[in-house]
């Protein structure tokens, strides 16, 4: 019976604001759906909120919970884009000068607008860091949302060159052993940038360009083995060298043809660099209040498309922050993803070789049906398990890897799940492995965390039994945080097809709501 009115909610909501208008459709939204998982439209509607969790020994996570999607770059923004500088980047690279706007690499354009009104995000994510740090007795978080703080197009395009420079990876590794030799770096090189030789045949350059192909494999090989892994490729490449790699492109002359061509395009441009780094410069600024009031920041899992730039730069903040063995900022993993633990896996051993904490907040995922629908579309192969059997068994074993790392003092972890077998198979590995419910100030440690609105019984029980226990706390006006609303319809959607005992659960809280409505209406004490 709900399945279609969830199925069509946003059809719904956008043909009963242009029958009712955008007030009324808003107000009859916040008088339902709304008030059940959100906490208000700003920070002081949400106080009492975060009091009610804190009587029941319960955390509050706060999440500023506007979120944007990609759209079209309008004409008037393209003309409101100024160009950038090229920013500095490291020599020893090889992706140094010259700048690739001398040699005619394409640039973007990006409206402007959308950078003052992420600049005004910033404001919201402080006042949530402010309200959450005076929460005694626990570790204070406060989640942050990326496409909430830089232009969603822009992070769709970073993430596309992520993911090609990542690729690139299997092209080099021509024997498929896992590791990349200098031999097979430098033959590759010479395929991707070309020979450098030219129309006269430039002997000096080519010349330079072998020379710098070596520096370069040098300088990727961080354990100086003369063998480059999947994890130092990853680790050293970032997007602030991919205007070099464009350049260098162009000075040798392609090798490769169309193939080489497509890298270029991919790699994001000095504008595109410059914007980045303002969105870096947000989130750092948003860090930094953190660390002064002693507390985390969890950065939200978003779209597939959005999700490389938002781990990439997740991972630099946490490279740089959470070190003397506390996790200050934590990304977030999907389970549902086929992908996920052989990323976390990756970032574990990174965090291991650079000696700092890995923060994680697991997840099985809220982007289900839109990645399902997206692939399809495309033509690719669905990012997401088959079955839902598949994704437990991959959270299960996340759970697993992320415990280990945690005894091991290199991980501290939130396990946000509303599954109750998910959090029996933990709690039972965590005494098992002996971790405490609640480990001393200080030391990373475990948590458990679950939306507001859904399966209080679970965060209830994990508070009143002393573990770390926590409510996502989502707020904003009510047109800003309706994706996350319709898919927390979508979800509750999905309880309903759960196990037995969920059910039991929600239908006892249903009779029990009705009657209150019931006493309420008669006028009963």
């Amino acid at each position: 019976m709900h399945q279609p009115l969830v199925h069509h909610a946003e059809a719904l909501l956008a043909t009963s604001r242009r029958l009712v208008g955008e007030k009324a459709t808003d107000n009859l939204v916040k008088s339902t759906f709304f008030a059940h998982f959100c906490a208000g439209e700003d920070v002081p509607e949400v106080q009492g909120t975060v009091d009610r969790l804190q009587a029941v020994g319960v955390g509050a996570i706060l999440d500023y919970a506007a979120e944007d999607d990609v759209g079209p770059t309008t004409a008037a923004a393209a003309k409101q884009a100024a160009p950038g500088a090229e920013p500095a980047v490291e020599a020893a690279s090889g992706l140094s000068e010259p700048s690739p706007r001398a040699l005619g690499v394409v640039g973007r354009t990006y409206d402007y607008a959308s950078e003052d009104q992420c600049d005004r995000h910033v404001d919201h994510f402080l006042a949530a860091i402010e309200m959450a740090a005076l929460q005694p007795g626990r570790p204070a978080f406060a989640a942050i949302k990326m496409t909430a703080l830089g232009n969603p197009e822009l992070l769709q395009r970073a993430s596309s060159a992520i993911t090609m420079l990542h690729g690139l990876f299997s092209r080099f590794d021509e024997d498929g052993s896992g590791f990349i030799d200098s031999q097979e770096f430098l033959r590759q090189w010479k395929r991707l940038v070309g020979s450098g030789l030219g129309a006269a045949g430039d002997l000096g350059a080519a010349g330079a360009l072998a020379s710098q192909a070596e520096g370069t494999f040098r300088w990727l090989d961080t354990q100086g083995t003369g063998k480059v892994d999947y994890v130092s490729w990853c680790q050293r490449l970032d997007l602030r060298h991919m205007p070099m790699l464009a350049a260098r492109i162009a000075e040798g002359g392609g090798g490769d043809g169309d193939s080489s061509q497509e890298v270029a395009e991919a790699c994001l441009n000095g504008e595109e660099v410059k914007l980045m780094d303002a969105l870096l410069g947000r989130l750092q600024r948003l860090v930094t209040a953190a660390l002064r009031l002693d507390m985390r920041l969890m950065v939200d899992a978003e779209h597939t498309y959005f999700q490389p730039a938002i781990e990439h730069v997740t991972l630099r903040l946490m490279r740089e922050h959470n070190r003397n063995g506390l996790a200050r900022v934590l990304n977030t993993y999907q389970a549902y993803l086929v992908d996920s633990r052989d990323r976390l896996l990756r970032d574990m051993e990174r965090a291991r070789r650079e000696g700092w904490v890995l923060g994680a907040k697991l997840v099985r995922g809220a982007y289900l049906h839109l990645e399902r629908r997206r692939a399809q579309q495309l033509g690719l192969p669905s990012p997401v398990w088959a079955t839902l059997e598949q994704t437990h068994a991959n959270y299960d074993s996340c759970v697993e890897d992320l415990l280990a790392g945690v005894q091991q003092g290199r991980a501290e972890v939130l396990l946000g799940t509303h599954n109750q077998e998910s959090v029996e198979t933990a709690v039972a590995r965590m005494a098992a492995m002996g971790l405490p419910s609640s480990s001393p100030p200080g030391t990373p440690g475990v948590m458990f965390g679950q939306l507001l609105g859904m399966s209080d019984h679970l965060t209830l029980t994990l508070g009143k039994a002393g573990y770390r226990a926590y409510k996502y706390v989502p707020y904003g006006r009510v047109g800003q945080v309706m994706p996350y609303l319709l898919r927390r319809a979508a979800e509750n959607q999905d309880i309903m097809k759960g196990s037995k005992q969920d059910l039991v659960m929600l239908r006892s809280e249903l009779r029990r709501r009705a009657a209150a409505v019931l006493r309420f209406g008669t006028g009963a004490a």
